[in-house]
């Protein structure tokens, strides 16, 4: 296979997965945005917080939180995901890495929960099957 090929493939792989970074961002987006309008205005934003403030919390703000937050979305998604994926659907959600490298972050902290989660190569984290 000639190298124009394989650069093409390669491309093709990197677009695919930021297209499904950019329907994650989507979907998550379109979900708040939901609560809201079914809320209507501060009850939706009330409940939006609620949701956020349990992992900003000092407890929970640690990486057992991070791993909690991350087996609810990977939940909810219901495929694996890669770390970009990950953090992008956290950030979605309100709530801060604190790192400045947040995937090599949130990676650490899914590789030392390897009880919960599997890494598949080429695709992502998953839910490890209990």
């Amino acid at each position: 296979m000639g190298s124009a090929i394989q650069n093409a493939l390669k491309r093709k792989q990197e677009l695919q997965r930021e297209l499904e970074e950019i329907d994650i961002f989507i979907s998550v987006h379109n979900r708040f945005a939901t609560d809201e309008k079914a809320g209507g205005g501060q009850a939706g934003l009330a409940r939006k917080r609620a949701r956020t403030d349990v992992v900003r919390s000092p407890r929970t703000s640690r990486p057992a939180g991070f791993a909690n937050l991350v087996d609810q979305i990977l939940g909810e998604v219901g495929r694996p995901m890669t770390r970009a994926e990950l953090v992008a659907a956290i950030e979605a959600r309100g709530v801060s890495i604190p790192s400045g490298d947040k995937q090599r972050y949130l990676g650490t902290i899914l590789w030392r929960r390897q009880d919960l989660f599997s890494h598949v190569d080429g695709v992502g984290y998953a839910r490890r099957k209990g």
